[in-house]
C-alpha cells in the first residue's frame, strides 16, 4: 500500500478508490481568471493541479465576468455567457438590434404583421395599421378581386351574381373557393376556384347548378364530409314547387362542370309542406366519426294543420336519396307551435370532443307568435328525437324583442364564435330582417351571448347588441370572419342593405372581438366598406346604378380566398348595374378583399 501511494505521488487524484487503493486520472483544464471554468490544453491527473477546473467551456479564460451562465450585458459586443454570440435580441422575436425597431417589444418586428386594433407599429415600417385592410374607419383601398356576373343571358339583362355566395376549398388546394348565385343560361349557381385576383366573369366558371328552388331568398349551400379529393356540394331548396313542396336537399359528388336539372347525384326530402332544407349544415352529430347532415324543417306539421318545426339529422355518410323527418330519424322538435329550423348551428359547446346542437326558436311557443326567442342546446350524441322541453339547456332572452316580422324575407340566424378567445365558443344570434316605427324606420339588430350558455332555463342577456337604424326597409346578414385583424380573437361582419325602392347602395361593417356593451354600426364599427351609387358607363336609363347597389346582401369569410396565407372577406353585390328605371336586373358582382 504504501509503494502504490509513492508511485502516485506526483499525480494527484480526485478519487481514491477504496476497493483497489488505485488512482484515476481525468483531464484538467487551466482556468486562469478563476471564474470556475477553464480552457486550453488539458493536463490528465488523478487530481486538479493549481488554477485548474474540470470543465472547459470558458470562451474568454482572461476575464472572469465572461463563462457559461454568466449575466449577458445587451449590445456590447462581447459574449458574456459563452453561448457564441452577444445580446442583440433582447425582446426574442428573432431581430437583431440593428434591424429592430424596438428590441423591448417582442411584438414588433420586421416581416410581423400587423396587428389592426393595437396602436403599435408591429412590423417596423413607421405606420401604425397601414396593413390593415379594415380598420379605422372606411377602408382604405380596393379589393383584391372582381367577379363579375353576366349579361344579357336571361330575359331582363342580367344574372345577379352575389344574390348568394358559399365557400369552400373544394378542390383542396388549400385556397378558398366559391360558389354564387348567377342567373344565366339557365344555371343559377356557378363555382368559381380561387385564388382570386384582378377582374372576372362567372362564364370562366369551372361548375355550373341548375337549381329547382322557386323561392331562391331561402336557398342554402352547405359542402364537405369527405376526406381528401373534391369536395361535394348540397343545396337546399325549402319551397320548391309541385312535388318538392315537402323540402328538398339536392347532393353533387362531382362539382366541377355542367349540371343541368335533375343532374344532382342524390336528393334528400321531407314529408309533405316540411320545407325541409331551410337550413342545413354538416358536422359529426352522433360521434361516430363520420359527417352528418342536419337539415331543418320549420313547417313541419303543417299538414296536420300545426306549425311545429323541427331539425333533423341525415346520418353520413350522406351519399343516397333518403326522406329526413325528426322521429325516423334523431334530432329536435317542438311539441305544440314554433319555427323551430330556420336558424341552427353545431358545434361542440361545453369541450367534451362532441359536436352539440344549438337552435334559435324565433317565436316561442304560442299560436299568435307572442313571446321572447329561446335558443336550446341538445348535447351531443344526438342519436333520438328529442322534444325542446326536454332539451339539455334552454335559454329565453328576456332582453331581446322578437325577431319576427310579417314581412320577414329571411329567418334569423344562429352562428358559433369565440369573439373573446376564452375557449368557451359564444353564439351569435342575428335577425336579418326588422321593421318598426310604423313605416318610418327601421331597426336590425344582433346579439352576442357568451358562452358556455346557460344552464337549462334560465335567462340569458346579451354579452355585446349590435344594431343599426335607418330610414326604410333594412336587411342584415352576419359573418364570423375568424381572427381577421390578428389579435387572437374571432371578429364579425355585418351587411346592411335596403331593398331596391332606395337608392342607398349598402354597406359592409366590421366589428373586431373582443365585443361587449352596445354598438350602433355607423358609429362604433372599427372599418367600413360602402357601396357605390355613381352611375355606371354602360347604364342608359337613369338610375341605373355602379357596382355597389345592395353591397353587402350576402357575405363569405374566415378562409383564405387570395392565396395569400390571411382571411378575407367576400362581398356579394347582386344589385351591380340594377335599373332603378326599368326595375331590370343587372349582371351583380362579388368582390374579394383580402384580410392584410
Amino acid at each position: 500500500m504504501i509503494l502504490a501511494l509513492l508511485a502516485c505521488h506526483d499525480k494527484p487524484a480526485t478519487s481514491w478508490p477504496v476497493d483497489s487503493g488505485e488512482c484515476v486520472e481525468s483531464a484538467w483544464y487551466p482556468d486562469l481568471d478563476s471564474d470556475g471554468f477553464g480552457a486550453g490544453l488539458p493536463v490528465e491527473s488523478c487530481r486538479a493541479p493549481h488554477d485548474h477546473v474540470a470543465s472547459s467551456t470558458d470562451c474568454d479564460d482572461a476575464d472572469a465576468s465572461v463563462f457559461p451562465g454568466a449575466e449577458e450585458a445587451a449590445y456590447d459586443g462581447i459574449d458574456q455567457d459563452c453561448d457564441g454570440s452577444d445580446l442583440d435580441d433582447v425582446d426574442g422575436d428573432g431581430s437583431p438590434l440593428d434591424a429592430d425597431c424596438d428590441d423591448d417589444d417582442p411584438d414588433r418586428s420586421p416581416g410581423f404583421d400587423e396587428i389592426c386594433d393595437d396602436a403599435i407599429d408591429n412590423d417596423c415600417d413607421d405606420e401604425v395599421d397601414d396593413d390593415c385592410q379594415f380598420f379605422g374607419g372606411v377602408a382604405p383601398g380596393g379589393p383584391a378581386a372582381v367577379i363579375y356576373g353576366e349579361v344579357e343571358t336571361v330575359e331582363c339583362c342580367g344574372s345577379e351574381a352575389g344574390y348568394f355566395l358559399h365557400g369552400d376549398d373544394f378542390n383542396q388546394d388549400g385556397v378558398g373557393d366559391l360558389v354564387m348565385w348567377s342567373e344565366s343560361d339557365g344555371t343559377e349557381f356557378k363555382l368559381m376556384y380561387g385564388p382570386f385576383s384582378g377582374e372576372s366573369d362567372t362564364s370562366a366558371a369551372q361548375g355550373s347548378f341548375n337549381d329547382h328552388a322557386v323561392y331562391r331568398d331561402l336557398v342554402k349551400f352547405v359542402s364537405g364530409g369527405v376526406d381528401g379529393g373534391a369536395l361535394p356540394l348540397f343545396i337546399g331548396e325549402p319551397y320548391g314547387a309541385g312535388e318538392r313542396n315537402s323540402g328538398l336537399v339536392v347532393g353533387y359528388n362531382d362539382v366541377e362542370g355542367w349540371h343541368g336539372t335533375d343532374g344532382y347525384d342524390f336528393a334528400l326530402s321531407g314529408r309533405n309542406l316540411d320545407a325541409f332544407g331551410a337550413h342545413i349544415v354538416l358536422g359529426d352529430i352522433d360521434g361516430d366519426g363520420v359527417s352528418d347532415l342536419v337539415g331543418g324543417s320549420p313547417h313541419a306539421g303543417l299538414s296536420e294543420d300545426t306549425l311545429r318545426g323541427e331539425i333533423a339529422v341525415a346520418f353520413g355518410p350522406v351519399d343516397g336519396d333518403a326522406v329526413v323527418s325528426c322521429g325516423d330519424s334523431p334530432g329536435l322538435r317542438q311539441g305544440e307551435y314554433g319555427d323551430l329550423g330556420e336558424a341552427f348551428a353545431i358545434r361542440d359547446l361545453d369541450a367534451d370532443g362532441q359536436v352539440d346542437l344549438v337552435a334559435l326558436a324565433g317565436q316561442s311557443q304560442n299560436a299568435d307568435g307572442s313571446g321572447n326567442p329561446h335558443l336550446y342546446v341538445a348535447t351531443g350524441p344526438v342519436t333520438e328525437c328529442v322534444l325542446v322541453e326536454d332539451a339539455d339547456s334552454m335559454v329565453a332572452f328576456e332582453d331581446i324583442s322578437s325577431f319576427e316580422s310579417e314581412y320577414l324575407e329571411k329567418p334569423t340566424a344562429v352562428q358559433v364564435v369565440d369573439h373573446n378567445s376564452d375557449g368557451a365558443p359564444d353564439v351569435l344570434v342575428s335577425g336579418q330582417v326588422g321593421f318598426e316605427g310604423g313605416g318610418s324606420g327601421a331597426e336590425v339588430r344582433a346579439y352576442v351571448f357568451d358562452g358556455p350558455l346557460a344552464d337549462a332555463s334560465t335567462s340569458g342577456h346579451a354579452a355585446a347588441t349590435i344594431g343599426t337604424v335607418g330610414d326604410g326597409w333594412e336587411r342584415l346578414v352576419a359573418e364570423p370572419l375568424g381572427d381577421i385583424d390578428g389579435d387572437g380573437m374571432d371578429d364579425i361582419a355585418f351587411g346592411v342593405t335596403e331593398y331596391r325602392e332606395s337608392d342607398t347602395a349598402g354597406a359592409v361593417y366590421l366589428i373586431f372581438g373582443p365585443l361587449s356593451g352596445t354598438y350602433q354600426l355607423e358609429e362604433d364599427a372599427f372599418g367600413i366598406l360602402r357601396g357605390d351609387v355613381e352611375p355606371f358607363e354602360s347604364c342608359e336609363t337613369e338610375g341605373c346604378e355602379h357596382p355597389g347597389s345592395l353591397f353587402g346582401w350576402s357575405l363569405v369569410g374566415g378562409d383564405d380566398y387570395t392565396g395569400d396565407g390571411h382571411p378575407d372577406l367576400v362581398i356579394g353585390s347582386p344589385g351591380f348595374e340594377y335599373d332603378l328605371g326599368t326595375n331590370d336586373k343587372g349582371p351583380g358582382a362579388v368582390y374579394v378583399y383580402s384580410g392584410r
